[in-house]
């Protein structure tokens, strides 16, 4: 019952059904959601407001519900909390001046002085600030003769109204949701990270040059700046999603978004240190014939091979909407090919003790947690360093 009465209400508020399919229709004609809501909301609030007493021209109530309209429901309500406090200081302000001094020029100068003053003791955004000082004026100078009481009363009134107006209709009509954007970023960073850990593997095989590492090492340095863009993609979905009544089940999806992007994070951190290792190998005067194809390159190529199969493993459930399920490590598989790296290690332990046991270790090390760690579901995934910083050191090239 419960979910038949939630997929109704979906259908009524525009998040699916028909409504839904003609909003999208829109919005690829460019008269997206909040352009329609917020010319809806002026019409409504500015009808609402003119059944007041003495309120032919309502104009503050249409514009004030146009306001409303945010990016999301939570930055909506920021801004219609910050618009009321704003507007009952300025009100209040507006009264003492007009008592007092009357409309004059000084009357201007010392409601624009007092708000900023005001506004930002109180803390409140420039928003809010702006919001004191041009109640004030409105009300000192547009207030006819001793009715000063009776336009403060209206400001108050079309404020409220149009702000109530606005936040109504952003959430129960097609309430913004970010959620997409940031499923569609999720697996470009994945795609990307992909493409990262495959380029590695075919220059390995083929005997890497530093050229070729520290290529690589730049390319996955951007995936970490996509990274941070899906971060933020994934903030603003939480933000939009933070007042949605409607949304119990895009936040259960958001929270495995989330995760997915910490284990996907820890596979590119570890692409990025095996670059960074390969680049540090191939930069020293050592020899470097241990990672020619016929020597370390052919069996670490092929547990690279395996991180990448593992890797488009995890990226088909995400894109079939698996976020939760984990993979089977071939733990057979993955024995002979640390084993093979190991025997033919044996004949090049002479190039490999000037350095080269390192970076070869930090090699294997990385390709196998990458497997293991990419195989867990990805809620196991609660805790990330911190993004940004590079686990690399030093500069490569």
């Amino acid at each position: 019952m419960g979910s038949g009465v939630s997929t109704a209400i979906e259908y009524v508020t525009g998040a699916r059904g028909p409504l839904r399919r003609l909003l999208d229709w829109l919005r690829a004609r460019g008269l997206g959601e909040r352009v329609i809501k917020s010319a809806v909301a002026a019409v409504v609030a500015w009808l609402i407001a003119g059944t007041l007493p003495d309120n032919p021209t309502p104009i503050l109530a249409p514009l004030t519900a146009i306001f409303s309209i945010n990016l999301t429901i939570a930055g909506s309500m920021r801004d219609a909390v910050q618009r009321v406090l704003g507007v009952g200081f300025g009100i209040l302000l507006a009264v003492l001046i007009s008592e007092y001094i009357g409309p004059t020029a000084w009357a201007i100068f010392l409601a624009v002085l007092i708000s900023f003053y005001v506004g930002r003791r109180l803390g409140l955004d420039p928003g809010g600030v702006q919001q004191i000082a041009v109640s004030a004026l409105l009300i000192v100078l547009g207030a006819a003769g001793g009715a000063v009481d009776d336009a403060a009363i209206l400001h108050l009134a079309n404020t409220v109204i149009g702000t109530g107006v606005g936040l109504l209709l952003n959430a129960s009509v097609s309430p913004p949701n970010y959620l997409p954007d940031a499923r569609r970023r999720l697996l470009e960073v994945g795609e990307s990270i992909q493409d990262d850990l495959r380029t590695l593997t075919d220059a390995v095989r083929t005997g890497i040059s530093n050229d070729e590492a520290v290529t690589t090492l730049h390319l996955a340095r951007e995936t970490n700046t996509r990274l941070l863009e899906l971060d933020r993609a994934l903030d603003q979905a939480q933000e939009s999603l933070q007042f949605n009544l409607l949304g119990r089940r895009q936040r259960d999806m958001l929270k495995l978004y989330q995760q997915a992007d910490l284990a996907l994070e820890h596979a590119s951190i570890q692409t990025r240190m095996i670059a960074r290792a390969l680049a540090d190998a191939t930069a020293q005067d050592a020899p470097q014939e241990w990672l020619g194809p016929h020597a370390l390159g052919e069996p670490v190529a092929a547990l690279l091979d395996m991180a990448v199969e593992t890797l488009d493993a995890r990226m088909t459930m995400l894109h079939d909407g698996n976020l939760t399920g984990g993979l089977t490590v071939d733990l057979e598989r993955l024995s002979a090919c640390q084993s093979a790296i190991a025997e033919r290690s044996g004949p090049l332990e002479h190039q490999l003790r000037q350095g080269g046991w390192v970076y070869l270790g930090e090699v294997v090390a990385l390709a196998t947690q990458l497997i293991t760690d990419l195989s867990v579901p990805a809620t196991r995934f609660d805790a990330a360093p911190e993004r940004g910083a590079s686990p690399d050191p030093g500069s490569a090239g």
